[in-house]
């Protein structure tokens, strides 16, 4: 569901404060608003993105075993395919990208805990990552090529007893990352709650006042 668009008493607010006379720029801030609405929706999608790109960082420092783009994508399986609640993922074979594909019928918490799970257990091979392949001084000892073999290799146990570590370990960085997001929103709450809860009008005349400040 697309939230609201702003109504067109706080956009004639933004367009009086911003000082947006011109009729073509106020068409086109009125029409991109929906354009970003839908942008937006992908956003909404990305439940814990800051944990997200927290990895997809340190898996770029890692190049040339990571592609320097190297990004994490999550995406919903079709409607129709088989009811369940498990996901899957899988890193491409040039570690450009890892790819996580969630069930359609999972709810929001549900999504949340199968992405931790999954990117947990990227982060985990990180960890295996640094100690096949790092000496103490953090100098890389094994070619690239051998490197992301390792990586592979530990993405793709099947079910024996290295498996079920491997999910337990996923499984408690899922609960750590989960844990220290509530624990922020909770504080930053507490904390900011103003901020947090602005109105239209607040954040208006918060642009237009950084609007004045003249660069040195």
């Amino acid at each position: 569901m697309i939230s609201a668009l702003m109504t067109p008493e706080e956009l004639n607010y933004l367009y009086k404060t911003l000082n947006v006379c011109d009729d073509n720029e106020k068409a086109w801030i009125k029409m991109e608003q929906i354009r970003f609405k839908v942008f937006y929706e992908n956003t909404r999608k990305q439940p814990i993105s800051s944990f997200i790109k927290a990895v997809e960082l340190k898996c770029r420092e890692l190049y040339p075993i990571f592609h320097e783009s190297f990004n994490i994508y999550c995406e919903t399986m079709p409607k129709g395919h088989a009811n369940t609640k498990i996901a899957s993922s899988w890193l491409f074979p040039d570690a450009e990208r890892f790819r996580i594909l969630l069930p359609s019928n999972a709810n929001e918490t549900e999504k949340r805990n199968l992405i931790t799970h999954e990117v947990g257990r990227l982060y985990s091979a990180l960890r295996h990552l640094r100690m096949e392949c790092y000496n103490a001084e953090g100098v890389r000892i094994k070619a690239p090529e051998e490197c992301r073999k390792i990586l592979m290799d530990y993405l793709t146990a099947k079910k024996d007893e290295r498996h079920e570590a491997y999910e337990n370990r996923a499984d408690a960085i899922g609960i750590f990352t989960l844990t220290e997001r509530a624990k922020f929103h909770t504080e930053k709450m507490r904390m900011q709650e103003r901020d947090f809860c602005k109105k239209v009008h607040r954040i208006v005349d918060d642009f237009a006042e950084m609007k004045k400040i003249k660069p040195v």
